[in-house]
């Protein structure tokens, strides 16, 4: 059994239901984080501002750590459960979900508005691409030139994704490791004696105690909930560093770079979370 993947959709797929009059028109979005969530619901309560409801439910993390439901003035539990209720039985996440409602003049009672928002739900993921995706874990290599051919045997018979290559002087490589294969790949190098691949380990809070040294990456391994300002200042100008942002049990990995102003440029990366 594979504990180390996750199932969402590929793009937005759409879906419909109706019943007595009223129309039901459910609406999939693959999302990554809660601040996708907002956008999405304005534009479609702009483009359907005509629509009784807008009633939704999503589920955010492997283990559907972040999610909500919402009926949007239906009775509760009749529209936000069942819609989340779909994406269990999808066995999705990172899904959003959205039925807007138009009322047709005839109430469907509490058993009707269940079923009519758990079909037009369950419509939107039947027509939607569900694909599978790995979890994997980030590592740096930093190594001598003369040891590439061994580093790229490795990533070779491992598969590992190259993330960032730098052969500028000494090598530097930032390589995705499948979960279930990390710890095999991490031991496999310490056999070989790669002693001058390294991964650095530093407090996220507080920084290295060497304040007087500046890095030109930093790779931090612990989440935090913000960017570690004195971490930070420990940049080089360009210098780069790779960080779970977030909550206790949600994170998404961030690569930050010191620009030349002393300023900080933020970026997130597609496809990698962290939860527990």
């Amino acid at each position: 059994m594979e504990t180390d993947s996750f199932k969402t959709i590929l793009k937005p797929s759409s879906g419909f239901y109706k019943d007595k009059g009223s129309k039901f028109h459910a609406f999939a979005f693959p999302v990554k984080q809660e601040t996708d969530i907002r956008p999405l619901m304005e534009s479609l309560k702009k483009e359907h501002h005509n629509a009784r409801h807008h009633c939704y439910a999503y589920a955010i993390g492997y283990n559907r750590e972040v999610f909500r439901q919402y009926d949007d003035g239906e009775p509760s539990g009749t529209a936000g459960k069942p819609i989340f209720g779909q994406l269990l039985s999808y066995d999705v996440t990172n899904v959003l979900i959205v039925v807007v409602r138009y009322f047709g003049g005839v109430k469907l009672g509490v058993r009707g508005l269940i079923d009519a928002y758990k079909n037009a739900a369950s419509d939107a993921l039947a027509n939607a691409d569900i694909i599978k995706q790995l979890i994997k874990d980030y590592y740096e290599l930093r190594f001598e030139y003369d040891q590439m051919s061994k580093v790229m045997y490795l990533i070779k018979e491992f598969g590992l994704d190259q993330v960032e290559t730098e052969l500028t002087g000494s090598c530097r490589m930032v390589v995705a490791v499948r979960q279930q294969d990390s710890d095999k790949v991490k031991n496999k190098f310490e056999e070989l004696g790669y002693k001058n691949i390294v991964l650095e380990v530093g407090d996220g809070t507080k920084g290295w105690t060497k304040e007087e040294i500046e890095f030109d990456g930093i790779i931090v391994s612990a989440a935090a909930p913000k960017v570690p300002e004195p971490l930070f200042s420990q940049l080089k100008i360009g210098g780069r560093m790779v960080i779970p942002i977030g909550s206790r049990t949600f994170q998404r990995l961030h690569k930050i770079t010191k620009l030349e102003d002393g300023n900080m440029k933020v970026e997130s990366s597609d496809g990698c979370m962290f939860v527990l």
